[in-house]
């Protein structure tokens, strides 16, 4: 971490290192003392360390947490239980009208401290961004829902009712080129033409022969695998990138970039086997990528087993 820190300084970048479950690491004596050194170091090399956390009374029990708040410019403080209410009530000096933006309040509702200013806010994120589905960790919004597969009857259904559509128009065509013969003979015989009869049934069937079939969607893994094997359509091409420019190369905006990435954990080994692409995970100054090889076809073998000792 303070390789990256003095790597980015040196090109003017600043450095966000985020820490989910921050209390866990002031529970040791090591971790702790890492963890104020960063707090009060990091600014200096550009660095904005934020510590993310829902145990507020294990991050208060440590004893370096004065330190933490002290060389803390920035609090965001969401709904909080009764004892925790007390406890940074304590520690932050809240007043009790203040209390009441975090007791009892909807998602996205709370206080923030910047400075020496404290002022209440409510932040209803639009759902329906990008920017959601990849911030998001709630399971039902993350795992796709599967949808129904359509039984056989209903699709007989839908096959007979299109195709005696099309029969009725061919039938009405046919009748509207055929009415002068059928007017004219129908005054004699009051019956149509064996001739006409023939030509309306041969052309039913050929309506029925020549129907297309009512074709099933494509399976949504299957068509991600062959768009991106589509991407490398030679051997030897690579392609590297973050989930979101990999979606925006196939141009898929109807999947997130967390979808993405587990379906191709999922079908790595298949993506290699049946396309003929490695599928790689990397990390960079930019964050985690995604590499794309295309491979030889007799190199596939090769390539898998390596993936299998690998694993």
């Amino acid at each position: 971490m303070w390789n990256r820190v003095t790597v980015n300084r040196y090109q003017q970048k600043t450095t966000r290192y985020y820490i989910d479950e921050f209390h866990l690491l002031l529970r040791e004596e090591q971790t702790a003392a890492y963890s104020i050194e960063i707090w009060k170091r990091f600014r200096k090399w550009g660095g904005i360390p934020t510590g993310i956390t829902q145990n507020v009374k294990d991050l208060l029990a440590s004893r370096e947490v004065e330190n933490i708040f002290e060389n803390s410019e920035y609090i965001c403080m969401l709904n909080q239980a009764a004892g925790d209410r007390e406890i940074l009530a304590q520690h932050l000096g809240i007043s009790p009208h203040q209390l009441r933006f975090v007791t009892r309040v909807g998602e996205g509702q709370g206080l923030i401290f910047y400075g020496s200013m404290v002022m209440p806010f409510v932040d209803h994120f639009p759902k329906d961004t990008k920017m959601y589905q990849i911030m998001t960790t709630k399971l039902l919004e993350t795992v796709p829902q599967a949808e129904p597969e359509e039984t056989g009857a209903e699709s007989e259904a839908v096959e007979t009712e299109n195709a005696s559509g099309e029969a009725e128009t061919d039938v009405a065509e046919t009748a509207a080129v055929k009415k002068p013969l059928s007017d004219s003979t129908k005054k004699k015989t009051g019956k149509r033409p064996a001739a006409e009869t023939e030509n309306l049934k041969a052309k039913q069937e050929v309506s029925e022969t020549t129907k297309p079939k009512a074709t099933q969607p494509k399976d949504p893994d299957e068509a991600l695998l062959k768009g991106v094997s589509d991407l490398l359509p030679r051997k030897g091409m690579e392609w590297s990138g973050t989930a979101t420019e990999l979606l925006e190369k196939l141009g898929r905006p109807d999947i997130s970039p967390n979808i993405a990435t587990r379906k191709l954990n999922e079908n790595a080994e298949k993506l290699l086997s049946d396309y003929g692409v490695s599928y790689e995970r990397t990390r960079n100054h930019r964050g985690r990528l995604i590499k794309l090889t295309r491979v030889a076809a007799k190199n596939r073998k090769k390539s898998a087993k390596k993936k299998e000792g690998d694993s």
